[in-house]
């Protein structure tokens, strides 16, 4: 059971941050296989520890306030070390920075409309 619930807590994040941000690659004229798997391997670095530090927040912060303002924080922290990898490994571009808070704020916004949605239909599959 508990081996489900860490599955379900990690794996549902991530997935809906790599749909999510794959897709806005794509739209941001990403297309080659490095690229997409340049912000594949960004994501797996970074979202476990956002992902992680959300579910800390919801255990031992008293308020929605608190949670939420942690949340922002870490999402903006992510930015900075997603623009420094993305400089270093896409192929092309000069506007990495802004890039890296693009794919950061369509994620968080996917994940506050269809995170919710997605772990009510897995809650039978997982």
């Amino acid at each position: 059971m508990k081996t489900m619930f860490w599955l379900r807590l990690f794996l549902v994040p991530y997935l809906l941050t790599l749909i999510v941000e794959e897709a806005a690659a794509l739209l941001w004229g990403y297309r080659s296989g490095k690229d997409l798997l340049t912000v594949l391997w960004v994501n797996t670095i970074t979202n476990p520890l956002v992902t992680l530090l959300r579910y800390l927040s919801a255990q031992f912060l008293p308020s929605l306030e608190m949670r939420t303002g942690i949340l922002i924080v870490a999402e903006i922290l992510v930015v900075l070390p997603e623009w420094l990898l993305f400089r270093s490994f896409l192929s092309k571009g000069k506007h990495f920075f802004w890039f890296s808070l693009c794919l950061n704020a369509a994620s968080y916004g996917a994940g506050l409309w269809l995170g919710p949605i997605a772990l009510r239909l897995l809650r039978g599959i997982l």
